[in-house]
């Protein structure tokens, strides 16, 4: 699923699954969330995206709430959740799972590609996140100009 850029749009995803998808190139992705105002993604499942992220969100938010993320036994996805235009990410109560045979060692990725939005923070509480790949792993990397949330 890709969605466009349009920074007036709010997007919910509820109960849902996302799964073997993406050309295989790197390019395209189980979920592809564009310059969104806010993306909410809440009790759903990603898994096996083909060489791409199982979750990229270029939104202002990003809420990822009690969701299912996980690459699995054979999956080649890169990462399992990116933030690659910074923003404010939420990511609570998840199970993410990185698969020994990920090509890329970063899990939970923000702010990669450059900050486009003013506020820039990663809030990771209460989710496991198991890494399977053999070489090692980062759980969560914040580009420079990023900021960890510690709470208000």
């Amino acid at each position: 699923m890709l969605v466009a850029n349009n920074e007036r749009i709010e997007l919910l995803i509820e109960r849902s699954e996302f799964g073997h998808n993406g050309a295989g190139n790197g390019q395209s992705h189980n979920l592809y969330v564009g310059a969104i105002a806010r993306l909410t993604v809440m009790g759903s499942y990603f898994h096996h995206a083909r060489v791409g992220h199982l979750l990229k969100s270029r939104a202002r938010e990003s809420r990822i709430l009690y969701n299912r993320l996980t690459d699995e036994s054979g999956g080649t996805a890169s990462y399992e959740l990116e933030f690659p235009s910074g923003g404010r990410a939420v990511v609570i109560g998840n199970f993410i799972q990185q698969a020994s045979t990920s090509e890329n060692y970063k899990i939970v990725s923000i702010g990669a590609e450059g900050l486009r939005w003013q506020d820039n923070r990663l809030y990771l509480s209460h989710n496991t996140i198991v890494n399977d790949r053999a070489k090692g792993a980062a759980g969560a990397r914040c580009a420079n100009g990023c900021d960890r949330g510690r709470g208000q």
